[in-house]
């Protein structure tokens, strides 16, 4: 099973898990990313935000990511994983069940929806810190009224409209996290 930690004096979280973990995750992910491969839309932020996830979670079980062993009923165990942010996992989470309103899904990836939604929140416990309606309604709000094309075509993740009224501590926080995958990896 996965898990999340947070990683001491840094707002970054540690997922690990096994890799078969990982795999399944990653089968739920894909799966979102086909829904968006259907509409044939070059360069959506929702394509980059979840290709770069997906991308993490692919480090994650070739073993190119974290790699750590712990003790488990006095037998050695490998885990694997990949650093996120609590924002990441929100914004994941979010626009994952917005999709998978256009998939097919089966029980495992209810499962790892319900399970990403779980990190985040728990994460945020840990650090005090509760913000996920914030950015969950920047994402409900961008998708009323719009059809899933438009969504994905309007979707822009750097627009000051997609967070009104937001506390501006908390908005320069998400901002930062979303910028790191418009200019770190293009």
């Amino acid at each position: 099973m996965l898990k999340a930690y947070s990683v001491k004096g840094n707002k970054d979280l540690k997922v690990v898990g096994g890799i078969s973990d990982f795999v399944v995750l990653h089968q739920t992910v894909r799966k979102m990313m086909l829904v968006i491969a259907d509409y044939e839309i070059e360069k959506a932020d929702v394509s980059t935000l979840l290709g770069h996830f997906l991308g993490k979670i692919e480090q994650a079980y070739l073993g190119e990511g974290i790699k750590e062993t712990c003790l488990v009923r006095k037998e050695q165990v490998s885990q694997y994983g990949f650093y996120s942010s609590w924002i990441e996992l929100i914004f994941i989470h979010d626009l994952l069940r917005l999709l998978s309103g256009y998939a097919v899904l089966d029980s495992q990836d209810e499962v790892n929806l319900q399970l990403l939604e779980h990190l985040a929140e728990e994460s945020l416990c840990e650090k005090g810190e509760f913000y996920p309606g914030t950015v969950r309604n920047a994402i409900r709000q961008s998708f009323a009224g719009w059809g899933i094309r438009e969504f994905l075509e309007r979707f822009n993740c750097s627009s000051d409209q997609l967070f009104p009224d937001v506390d501006s501590r908390l908005l320069l926080e998400v901002k930062k996290c979303l910028d790191t995958y418009f200019y770190d990896h293009e």
